[in-house]
């Protein structure tokens, strides 16, 4: 019996060991598409000259740093120090004079325009910062700059077929078993989704923008995540009334002071900061399609105990019918396929069915 605990037990430190090392080979891929969707060259060297500064560390070598890592948290941590660095080497652009209006993009040249689209986020921070006092001052703003952050952008997405021809990293483990919110909704979309793969993305703070990046031209793009930040911001701006009107907030000021606080607590106009899940309610709108979330969720109990439940944000559904769906239900010629994202609590991915 005891040799058979034993067995069991170096399986278990086994299976454990594989799995950290499938994640350091993973974030090893996204670190080095991070690196090079920056718009300035980063040298590694560089990179390890500011670790060693900014966080007391002696590695020479950037895998090594990562191999080291003892633990997923550990890792999660060492990860985040080097997005930090790669983050902090971009520029903010300045802002000119005078921008009315943003610029045409061709499909050929979506990098063409990076920094003016930059420029784009910015101009929408100030006008809020300068606090419009009605919603008609708002709808007369975007009208007269007349952006088109998703022009030449073709929404129907890449094909599945050259998704599939994509590495990927295999199925969220454990995402049946980890389903125990009781609800026969989340367990249905778990046995629904289970066989879907993750694909890599860039690790640069832009990931949630990045998986449907990669759904619509098959790559981390930059350029195309700024522009979809654009496009968040003017949609809840200029659909406030849908997204923020109730029996509490009834007037103007009350409905801006909410789309304010979205794009502000989101960090919406802030480029390589952290979307989370919710906004899919948003982007939903944007993208024309039906968008799911699947989030690894872990809490410490009353006895300290740690927990990991699976958490499954859909849009649209039946909670947001009457308020954000009404917008979604409002669009014309919307695409019936939706797109799947996976949220390990560290990083965003694509996921896809093979079949």
């Amino acid at each position: 019996m005891k040799r058979r605990n034993d067995k069991n037990k170096k399986y278990r430190v086994s299976s454990k060991f594989n799995a950290l090392k499938e994640v350091k080979n993973q974030v090893k891929s996204e670190i080095q598409l991070a690196m090079k969707n920056n718009e300035n060259i980063i040298k590694v060297e560089e990179l390890l000259k500011e670790l060693a500064k900014k966080h007391d560390c002696k590695a020479n070598d950037l895998k090594k740093y990562l191999n080291d890592a003892n633990d997923l948290e550990e890792l999660r941590i060492r990860k985040n120090n080097i997005i930090s660095i790669i983050n902090s080497l971009e520029k903010k652009p300045i802002l000119p004079k005078s921008f009315s209006k943003a610029p045409y993009e061709s499909n050929d040249n979506l990098h063409k325009n990076r920094k003016e689209w930059k420029t784009v986020l910015y101009e929408i921070e100030n006008f809020l910062g300068n606090n419009p006092k009605s919603l008609q001052e708002i709808k007369e703003w975007i009208l007269k700059k007349e952006y088109q952050p998703l022009e030449g952008i073709d929404l129907r997405g890449i094909e599945i077929d050259r998704l599939r021809l994509q590495t990927n990293y295999g199925v969220i483990s454990g995402l049946v078993n980890l389903t125990t919110s009781g609800s026969l909704e989340d367990f249905n979309l778990a046995k629904k989704y289970k066989d879907y793969v993750k694909l890599s993305v860039a690790a640069d703070g832009n990931c949630f923008l990045h998986t449907f990046s990669m759904f619509l031209t098959g790559e981390s793009n930059v350029d195309i995540t700024i522009r979809l930040r654009v496009a968040l911001c003017l949609e809840i701006m200029d659909n406030a009334e849908i997204y923020f009107k109730s029996q509490l907030n009834e007037n103007d000021e009350e409905i801006i002071n909410d789309l304010k606080n979205t794009i502000r607590q989101e960090e919406i106009t802030q480029n390589r900061k952290w979307l989370s899940s919710e906004i899919i309610k948003y982007l939903a709108s944007v993208l024309k399609r039906p968008l799911v979330s699947i989030n690894r969720y872990s809490f410490n109990d009353t006895h300290g105990k740690k927990w990991t439940q699976m958490q499954f944000y859909v849009f649209p559904n039946d909670i947001e019918k009457y308020r954000s769906a009404s917008r979604f239900d409002s669009i014309p010629d919307k695409y019936s396929e939706e797109w799947v994202v996976y949220n390990s609590g560290m990083h965003f991915q694509p996921l896809i069915s093979l079949n």
